[in-house]
């Protein structure tokens, strides 16, 4: 684990600076530095509430981009055509009817939706190389939701919400003279709840974070716009510590800093990839 503040090792009272790697014991709330944690034996008292070193990324369920998307969009799909066959039956009229009758927007939004994850998730692994671990489709137990991206790199956890909406993106101001406030719009809609909605996000993966005794690691959550326009200037940015913008621009925030160290990076994927588990493809 990587330490969340300093301490000594019980063994050899080393000191463990916080952000190095260590490993603690919870019963007996003590710290053991890597190299007495490592000679300790199996039959040791100790030994078994050591936690297992975490798996690296080439170990990892990354998982599949738009998975999750794809598979609701499948469903509404079959229900869609059912539906249209009810109506005007299985023979020639009701193959014609299938082929010319749209489906409806709730069920195509799902399809879109899939589409961009899975053009995102391509961007980020080929921009980023192996400069970053990126995690897709994730599932947060307890709930049905989903987080659609997760990028460990050098400059901390990036939750990356994917949106394929088309139009152009605002950030314009609002609120009143006392409070003023920014407000995100696409294509001339008010889409400032999708800032909002990134919330719960952040809390997941912060949960997934102090499970694994890291809590000084920077989260950033931001939401990326696949297939949307963007003005000269006011269209990327920070809305309330959400970034938004484009792809290439995402790529550009993610390289800028640098808060952790390579190994660090393949821990912190490999803990988050336990703690929230790829969605498997039914």
């Amino acid at each position: 684990m990587i330490l969340r503040r300093d301490g000594l090792c019980a063994t050899c009272q080393t000191p463990t600076p916080a952000g190095t790697k260590a490993w603690w014991c919870k019963s007996r709330r003590c710290v053991f530095c890597d190299t007495c944690a490592s000679a300790l034996p199996e039959a040791h008292p100790l030994a078994p509430v050591l936690p297992e070193a975490a798996p690296l990324p080439s170990a990892v369920a990354r998982g599949v981009a738009g998975g999750s998307a794809q598979a609701e969009y499948d469903k509404r799909h079959a229900r869609h055509l059912k539906k249209v066959e009810s109506k005007w039956g299985t023979g020639a009229i009701g193959q014609i009817a299938k082929a010319v009758i749209d489906e409806p927007q709730h069920v195509t939004a799902w399809k879109k939706g899939a589409e961009g994850e899975k053009r995102l998730s391509d961007l980020l692994h080929r921009q980023l190389g192996e400069g970053a671990v990126v995690l897709d489709d994730l599932s947060v137990p307890g709930t049905k939701a989903n987080v659609d991206h997760i990028v460990v790199a050098a400059s901390g956890v990036w939750i990356v919400d994917a949106k394929n909406y088309k139009g152009k993106v605002e950030m314009r101001s609002g609120g009143t003279w006392r409070k003023r406030s920014v407000l995100l719009f696409v294509n001339g809609r008010d889409r400032s709840k999708l800032i909002d909605m990134m919330g719960w996000q952040v809390d997941a993966v912060s949960k997934a974070l102090d499970a694994v005794g890291v809590d000084s690691i920077p989260i950033r959550p931001a939401l990326c716009f696949i297939n949307s326009d963007f003005p000269l200037f006011g269209g990327t940015g920070l809305i309330r510590d959400v970034w938004v913008g484009h792809g290439r621009g995402l790529v550009r925030e993610i390289r800028k800093d640098h808060a952790l160290a390579g190994d660090q990076v393949q821990l912190i994927a490999a803990a988050l990839a336990q703690q929230l588990p790829a969605i498997q493809a039914s």
